[in-house]
């Protein structure tokens, strides 16, 4: 080999050594199976998924499978899309209503997160929006449901918050499971017959669900984005009296122990009977305080502490009392005179 050769074959191997070097550090510089391999969490692709592909992936192995009867409902998507604000709190909820229940375990990450991001991005009901179906031309509106529906069954006379749309809408899983499994409407007298929905009823009520659950005709709605708890009729009736005391005190068979709070009239009503149950002087004092923190008053007059929750009766046996916000805000109302809604404050 001539001197020649030697320096052209050493020219070629430096330059070759030179760009194993440079793709080498290209090869580290981007990451190699030497390098330690970090922790990621990939989150799932939502934007192409809709219900079906939600009820299939999570509802189904976790919710549904477990709950019978009433929370069938979840089978429906306008109800799931109306529940979804819930179904976030609860499967974030650290506490016992938690869901999946604190003994089942929580809830996978990789399904936790795609249902979380299903209902952050608004809860789509299809993949593909050029497959939703037309929208209807005239929609069934709430008032029509609580005239077709709730006033003939008695709802609201032991609901009355099912008066108020925001609270019907937020509740409507409840509601419409209640019907189907035939544990609403209730009877009047414990033991007794109740009312049956009607079929006709049924569908009706599925329609409007089914259509968006729109509060006018014209397929509009003013939801309530806030649920801030306020000292009048209105806001403490949807809030606490409704869940807590009118369930039993109506005027609807023979739990209300002869008192009446169904309406707002009712409850003056009851107030001109008893002038001790407002004091609007000292509100603490009042007997309808007496009644929600059980006591005994100076004058000997005893208080159960309410809501009763006895074995006896057949109403939901486990109704929480009311907490002590809750309480602070009643006895604000009492001090303002019982105001109807914000308007009178």
């Amino acid at each position: 080999m001539t001197r020649l050769h030697q320096k052209i074959l050493k020219s070629i191997t430096l330059i070759c050594f030179a760009m194993g070097l440079s793709s080498c550090g290209k090869y580290f510089s981007e990451g190699s199976r030497h390098d330690p391999v970090p922790e990621t969490f990939e989150k799932p692709q939502t934007e192409t998924l809709g219900f079906a592909d939600i009820k299939s992936q999570v509802l189904d192995k976790y919710c549904i499978s477990c709950h019978t009867g009433r929370h069938q409902v979840f089978e429906n998507y306008q109800v799931v899309k109306a529940s979804a604000g819930k179904i976030l709190a609860r499967i974030n909820s650290p506490g016992p209503g938690r869901m999946p229940p604190l003994q089942e375990g929580l809830l996978p990450g990789l399904e936790k997160q795609l249902l979380t991001n299903w209902i952050e991005s608004g809860a789509p009901e299809t993949s593909n929006d050029s497959n939703t179906l037309p929208k209807p031309k005239v929609y069934i509106s709430f008032q029509e449901v609580k005239d077709k529906v709730l006033k003939p069954n008695r709802c609201l006379t032991c609901h009355s918050q099912y008066k108020d749309y925001t609270t019907t809408r937020n509740d409507i899983s409840q509601i419409l499971g209640s019907i189907l499994s035939k544990s609403m409407p209730f009877p009047a007298k414990p033991g007794g017959e109740a009312l049956v929905v009607s079929e006709g009823q049924k569908e009706f009520l599925m329609k409007w669900i089914n259509q968006g659950m729109a509060e006018y005709s014209d397929g509009s709605s003013y939801l309530k984005t806030t649920t801030e708890l306020k000292p009048n009729w209105l806001s403490l009736r949807n809030q606490v009296l409704g869940p807590k005391c009118i369930l039993c005190h109506n005027s609807f068979g023979l739990r209300s122990r002869g008192i009446d709070m169904s309406t707002y009239q009712a409850l003056l009503g009851w107030a001109q009977t008893n002038p001790l149950l407002f004091n609007k002087e000292d509100p603490h004092e009042s007997h309808f305080i007496g009644a929600l923190i059980g006591r005994v008053d100076e004058d000997e007059f005893f208080f159960d502490p309410m809501p009763l929750n006895i074995s006896a009766d057949d109403v939901i046996k486990e109704i929480p009392p009311a907490t002590k916000e809750e309480i602070k805000v009643i006895k604000e109302w009492i001090r303002l005179g019982l105001p109807y809604s914000e308007d009178d404050i």
